[in-house]
């Protein structure tokens, strides 16, 4: 779970697998946050995993997830120059995207996480609808189409998101779909 905050997505998702032994990561860069997220993390039971305090744009990550969660920041801003370091070092990327200042924020992170996800795996992602209609994005939101890894677009209810009045989309990315349909 990127930005697992005090951990209501990690618990929630874990009690639906109450039967089985699960493994379940989040990062957070709030130590507060993070703490709370992992005493919760610990009262759920027949659950491994780990809380990372980090910021996940820049953090090390190892290994491969078969579902990850984003909640992305809405009004995130990334500034050029961390755009660039972004851009130049990190290996862990499912594209080789040169994230411009024209182009979202969302889009890193959703970058990042496709470097991080299994063979099969899936990735939910809650944003505001920019990064879906931007024409910065448009190259991004193709590479994504063209190798068949959007499943859902679902625009969301405006004032459905709790504490906001905005509208929002929940975008399912899924590696191993059986058809080309969106």
């Amino acid at each position: 779970d990127v930005g697992c905050g005090n951990g209501n997505t990690l618990v929630g998702l874990i009690t639906d697998f109450s039967n089985s032994k699960v493994k379940a990561d989040g990062i957070e860069i709030n130590t507060r946050n993070a703490l709370i997220s992992k005493i919760r993390l610990s009262l759920c039971g027949n659950v491994f995993g780990n809380i990372i305090v980090d910021d996940y744009l820049t953090a090390k990550i190892d290994g491969k997830y078969s579902f990850i969660t984003i909640n992305m920041p809405f009004g995130l801003h990334v500034t050029p120059m961390k755009r660039n370091e972004l851009n130049s070092f990190n290996k862990t990327y499912g594209f080789e995207w040169n994230i411009t200042p024209a182009s979202s924020s969302e889009w890193i992170y959703v970058n990042k996480a496709l470097g991080l996800l299994s063979d099969n795996g899936r990735i939910a992602l809650l944003t505001t609808p920019t990064p879906l209609f931007k024409t910065g994005d448009l190259k991004l939101r193709k590479d994504l189409v063209e190798n068949n890894l959007i499943e859902y677009v679902i625009e969301m209810p405006v004032g459905t998101y709790p504490g906001t009045g905005i509208n929002y989309s929940l975008i399912i990315l899924n590696n191993n779909k059986k058809d080309d349909k969106v």
